[in-house]
């Protein structure tokens, strides 16, 4: 029998972990190498109110969904008709879950809404997509913008918008297959962030 003392052992394992980590950190690096940076490109445009025809950006690739033009200008129209008043929307607030890109959340302001909050949770989106599409179309200084889950936001909606009430509107447009459907509408019909007359639009 030959006994190692300890120290040795010790040295060893510490060596061995050393290299462990340093073949983990070689592989998340080639990970990295490995994705192509993401990029953006102006494929979106706002349909109509005082910023109708602006640029939109959007992230190339899959990453967020952008609702499709068409649905989104025909769901527009709809919406102010419903309302009474076919030419914009009538002032209020809306809840945009899922922003992504913030167009339909920039739609709402550009028509006629007074305050629009955008639930996001990717950062990249928020800085190379959100907030620059804010700032081009002039309505940065009535957007609120929350980096969280759509769950977190809605478990703690009273902490994100203080005591100002209900919404008057809420778009849910998720990613087509991320989501439980039953389950997020559940969650919603819950919140503190629905009222009686809260008109929810989701597209799916």
């Amino acid at each position: 029998m030959v006994l190692i003392p300890m120290s040795i052992c010790l040295r060893k394992r510490i060596k061995e972990q050393g290299r462990e980590k340093e073949r983990k950190g070689n592989e998340i690096v080639a990970e990295e190498e490995a994705k192509p940076p993401r990029t953006t490109h102006k494929l979106l445009q706002v349909l109509g109110g005082k910023a109708k025809r602006k640029k939109l950006l959007s992230p190339k690739g899959m990453d967020v969904r952008p609702m499709m033009e068409v649905v989104k200008g025909a769901a527009f129209d709809i919406l102010q008709a419903a309302d009474g008043c076919p030419a914009s929307l009538r002032p209020g607030r809306w809840l945009d879950l899922y922003s992504g890109t913030g167009s339909v959340g920039i739609e709402a302001i550009s028509r006629g809404c007074s305050e629009v909050h955008f639930v996001e949770m990717d950062p990249w989106i928020i800085s190379n997509v959100l907030r620059p599409n804010l700032k081009w179309t002039g309505f940065l200084d009535v957007s609120v913008i929350h980096p969280v889950r759509v769950e977190t936001f809605l478990e703690q909606a009273d902490r994100f918008v203080g005591g100002n009430g209900p919404f008057d509107y809420i778009s849910v447009t998720p990613p087509y297959t991320q989501v439980d459907y039953g389950t997020l509408m559940a969650q919603i019909s819950k919140s503190a962030i629905v009222g009686e007359d809260t008109f929810i639009w989701n597209i799916h």
